[in-house]
């Protein structure tokens, strides 16, 4: 699926702007740094399934998060499959945040592919999270997507 950038600047809106975002997110980072893996997974599972359809930019934001859990514990296959099935849930289901959602969920699938060696598929899904994220707030994810890019290009030119 690709997500056409919108005309106007975006930014995060909805229940991606809240305490309860900030929260959550807080959380899961903590863990994760920690390496807290059960935990972690244990409480992404208990928000999923608290926010089912109630909030589905929350739900996804969490989807992804888990999905990044997988990346860092070299789970590769689980990280693409996760992230695979976000997409095809934002293809179904637009929420506030799809545009912000669909890029991060490219800039993942580039890091994936990256750490796999798959760098054609990662300049791939790298440039469609920068074209998503052309018209977004400047912030974290479009930072991470320009800073991941080069890294990106160190590591094709590391592997010549």
């Amino acid at each position: 699926m690709i997500v056409l950038p919108s005309l106007s600047r975006s930014e995060r809106s909805g229940t991606c702007r809240s305490a309860a975002y900030d929260k959550i997110m807080a959380r899961l980072e903590l863990l994760g740094e920690e390496g807290k893996w059960q935990e972690f997974d244990v409480f992404a599972g208990q928000l999923v399934n608290h926010f089912g359809s109630r909030d589905n930019d929350l739900k996804l934001v969490v989807v992804l998060d888990q999905a990044l859990a997988e990346y860092y514990k070299y789970n590769l296959a689980g990280a693409v499959s996760i992230t695979k099935h976000a997409l095809h849930t934002l293809k179904k289901e637009r929420t506030e945040n799809t545009e912000m959602l669909v890029g991060r969920a490219y800039y993942l699938l580039s890091d994936v592919y990256q750490k796999d060696r798959k760098y054609g598929l990662a300049e791939k899904y790298m440039d469609l999270a920068k074209l998503v994220l052309s018209n977004f707030e400047i912030g974290e994810d479009t930072g991470e997507t320009y800073y991941n890019k080069a890294s990106l290009h160190a590591a094709i030119i590391g592997q010549s």
